[in-house]
């Protein structure tokens, strides 16, 4: 099984995930080539993992102007018709100029996508998340289309659904129904998708969880008492959907109840100025560490140094975040939204809290900081809970029974497939 992994950027520090995946998966003797879009940068490569995916990725972006000429005027000379075809395609896809504008982009490096899975004989391409390496992995897909409505290239993508990408719903049901299978982290995404196409597309949509490595998952609980002041932790990049704001106003709030807290927060983004600005305006400056990016293998320290995680975001798939956090037996606090309590149930592994509500956050602070015997209580559930449900290994075997079932619909000589039912023990 010969199959390539597209991703916008890859290696990334938000995508340790897709790292662990891709792992699992040639584990099981899959021929997995990774490809991303645009060339990792160097805060992006921390470790020796890092290093040896970069070297191993096929960077589209950016392109040898000779290499980009060449493969359009191949493609062009191949078929011209279905060149022609898939650029209209793409252009119908875009909204508005700036929106057929990328769509052109997206054009642009799928003949390079397409062209590599030539050279390795890829015939199945995997894109994750919604935009833009689904919709380049679907162009590349149509451009392989041959005189008999069949694709040389098959593709499907994995569905992380976090609410930026649902703003296109007619360009989300467009990709859905082209796609072989569509892989959600969550009921809750699957439930949005089933929203967005005829119930006969239902049968593509699959629930597979990411996932954490036995070893994460094994690891002994690094977590300690409260120290003076307590440390929260909050793992996310720094983005306004990841609400950060409403994580500075609860300690504020706290800090005013006489609760002293010091919160590190972990991740990057262009939004940091803004967060540090307003840790100074609510005077809390002094009790709030922004650590910036940190490589995979030094996130469970500071899970590990602090008493609660936290992760109060407006729009979340299932948060690999809180899945570490919970593999050590850390106690979390986390929005009432998405798929968020497919994770974290509430006042059994953790607490949920409504989203944008910097009053209950701080309430729920106080109340874990103050019951020792409830965080312990609440971390125990959590480890068990990413245990039975969040294993990268389990995930990777249903992963490689679905890619089989679509490899050999395609071999069959099928345009379309059923996705294949659990087998006997499996589980999602």
């Amino acid at each position: 099984m010969r199959i390539a992994y597209l991703v916008s950027r890859y290696p990334a520090v938000s995508h340790t995930f897709i790292a662990r995946e891709v792992a699992a998966l040639r584990a099981r003797g899959i021929a997995l080539q990774t490809m991303s879009i645009r060339r990792a940068t160097p805060d992006h490569v921390l470790t020796q993992a890092d290093r040896e995916a970069y070297e191993s990725t096929i960077a589209l972006l950016p392109a040898s102007p000779c290499a980009f000429v060449r493969a359009h005027v191949r493609a062009l000379r191949r078929c011209p018709s279905r060149y022609v075809r898939t650029l209209f395609a793409a252009l119908r896809t875009g909204t508005g100029l700036r929106g057929k504008r990328k769509q052109v982009t997206y054009f642009a490096g799928a003949v390079l996508v397409l062209e590599h899975c030539r050279r390795l004989r890829i015939s199945h391409l995997h894109a994750h998340f919604e935009r833009p390496s689904a919709d380049v992995a679907m162009l590349a897909s149509l451009l392989s289309t041959t005189g008999e409505s069949m694709r040389e290239l098959t593709w499907s993508f994995t569905a992380h659904l976090p609410a930026e990408y649902m703003d296109d719903r007619s360009a989300l049901s467009r990709k859905v129904m082209d796609a072989a299978m569509v892989v959600c982290v969550s009921h809750f995404g699957r439930s949005q998708l089933m929203a967005l196409v005829p119930d006969a597309q239902w049968t593509k949509l699959v629930v597979v969880r990411c996932g954490l490595t036995n070893a994460e998952l094994e690891c002994p609980s690094r977590c300690h008492a409260a120290r003076d002041p307590a440390e929260v932790v909050m793992v996310a990049r720094f983005d306004p959907i990841k609400g950060h704001a409403v994580l500075l106003h609860a300690l504020s709030r706290l800090r005013r109840r006489g609760v002293e807290v010091t919160a590190n927060l972990v991740g990057f983004g262009p939004m940091v100025g803004r967060l540090v600005a307003l840790a100074d305006e609510l005077a809390i400056g002094d009790r709030v560490n922004f650590v910036g990016p940190v490589a995979a293998d030094q996130v469970a320290d500071f899970y590990a140094r602090s008493v609660i995680c936290c992760l109060p975001s407006f729009g979340e798939g299932v948060p690999v975040a809180l899945m570490e956090a919970m593999a050590i037996g850390l106690p979390t606090i986390a929005s009432r939204i998405m798929g968020i309590p497919e994770l974290v149930e509430d006042n059994v592994t953790g607490l949920l809290v409504t989203p944008g509500r910097d009053d209950e956050l701080a309430d729920a602070i106080e109340l874990l900081l103050g019951n020792p015997a409830m965080r312990q209580a609440y971390g125990q559930a959590g480890r068990q809970k990413v245990r039975n449900d969040y294993s990268i290994e389990i995930a990777a075997a249903r992963l490689h029974q679905l890619f089989d079932g679509i490899m050999t619909a395609a071999s069959n000589g099928s345009s379309r497939h059923e996705v294949a039912p659990l087998r006997a023990g499996a589980r999602r």
